[in-house]
């Protein structure tokens, strides 16, 4: 069998890891839309949606740090560009719109935030439990960035004007 000199260089990218893509241009697929077309270091083109990251200020010719998040079972590869703000595992100060309240007990309140970034986007915390009451001067909240997906924000409040309730101080029944 004659070698034809291809070497499967998928094999060299991880998930989890963070490779630089430059972007070479912007295509546009019928049906699902437009993407970056970057390129690795291996020099594999991968598609990166545009409409995700608009906020982002990629540009033709940028080289983007981006997470490999994921590979799946056909092969294609799944880029989560670095947010240009916020990086995952990290606390930042938000701007709150509203609490709300899903569940009380007495002093025991089981809540949500909406806040926004930035950008002017709205993201709703996880939920939380804590102890009432709110307080009412509060115009911005920290959160801590646990996750980003599809230029989504995933977070969870970590500010220490909210009395937090966690498993460890909940009394067993």
């Amino acid at each position: 069998m004659k070698n034809t000199g291809f070497i499967d260089k998928t094999l060299l990218l991880e998930a989890g890891k963070t490779y630089d893509l430059e972007i070479v241009r912007i295509i546009k697929i019928p049906g699902p839309g437009r993407f970056f077309l970057g390129r690795d270091a291996n020099g594999l083109k991968h598609l990166i949606p545009v409409d995700h990251y608009h906020d982002y200020g990629i540009k033709i010719g940028d080289t983007v740090k981006c997470r490999l998040d994921r590979i799946n079972c056909l092969g294609r590869f799944f880029f989560e560009p670095d947010h240009p703000v916020y990086e995952r595992g990290k606390t930042y100060s938000f701007k709150l719109i509203s609490f709300t309240v899903s569940y009380c007990n007495g002093d025991i309140l089981d809540c949500r935030a909406r806040v926004r970034d930035v950008f002017g986007r709205e993201w709703n915390t996880h939920d939380i439990r804590i102890r009432q009451p709110l307080p009412e001067d509060i115009a911005s909240l920290s959160c801590h960035v646990y996750s980003l997906k599809k230029a989504r924000l995933f977070l969870q409040i970590n500010d220490k004007r909210l009395s937090v309730i966690t498993r460890s101080d909940m009394a067993p029944d």
